[in-house]
């Protein structure tokens, strides 16, 4: 006779399917960009999980670690253990993370992990701070306000700078890409790589998961 309780226990503690997504690898100024395409359904996730912190008064605010201009919006802590979901992502992040560092090292590093949610309105601005001892950086787009197109960039848009000056009168060029969000974009980056996103007009949302890994060789 089959026991029934031993059944449910073991469904209960199936592990959980790995998350197919599409990604490829890109190059910025020399510099390597993960650019992974998330879900629709993982994106609800992280939507259920970020409406739940912004809507929280007591949940932490990050904004006192950067370097941003936020006049309406927010910038929350979310914390790795805050839900099951929160940390299935944090997990599928810190793979994503290790399978860069394997790439462009071929070296294993120990690591550790922070996490928040930007929610952006008409006029807030991020910019890129000091990431001192900082190895990675990501930024994954849950919202986009349907005026950041084409027609406006680069309000809105993830702007990334390279590392040198730009001096025209040497033609030189402007190391400089705008690139424009869309929802389920994931973009995983050297710590090194400076960007920002210039503020946006009209109503609506921009909100993104980000997040900096600090990692050492073992």
């Amino acid at each position: 006779m089959k026991n029934t309780k031993e059944e449910k226990s073991k469904k209960h503690h199936k592990k959980p399917e790995p998350l197919n997504v599409e990604a490829r690898w890109a190059g910025l100024f020399s510099e390597p960009v993960l650019h992974i395409i998330v879900p629709e359904l993982y994106v609800k996730d992280l939507l259920e999980i970020t409406d739940k912190i912004i809507a929280d008064p007591d949940a932490i605010d990050y904004s006192s670690n950067r370097a941003e201009k936020i006049y309406t919006g927010r910038q929350l802590s979310i914390p790795l253990n805050y839900n099951k979901k929160a940390v299935n992502f944090h997990n599928f992040t810190k793979q994503c993370c290790e399978a860069f560092i394997k790439r462009e090292s071929g070296k294993e590093f120990d690591t550790a992990m922070d996490m928040w949610v930007v929610s952006q309105h008409e006029g807030d601005y991020k910019k890129d701070p000091v990431k001192d001892k900082k190895l990675l950086s990501g930024i994954l787009y849950l919202k986009v306000p349907e005026q950041i197109n084409i027609k406006t960039k680069p309000d809105g848009c993830l702007v990334f700078h390279g590392g040198r000056p730009y001096r025209p009168e040497l033609l030189d060029t402007k190391e400089t890409e705008d690139i424009l969000p869309k929802v389920g974009d994931f973009y995983i980056f050297k710590s090194s790589l400076k960007y920002e996103i210039p503020p946006f007009k009209g109503k609506g949302e921009e909100r993104f998961f980000t997040f900096n890994l600090l990692g050492r060789p073992k």
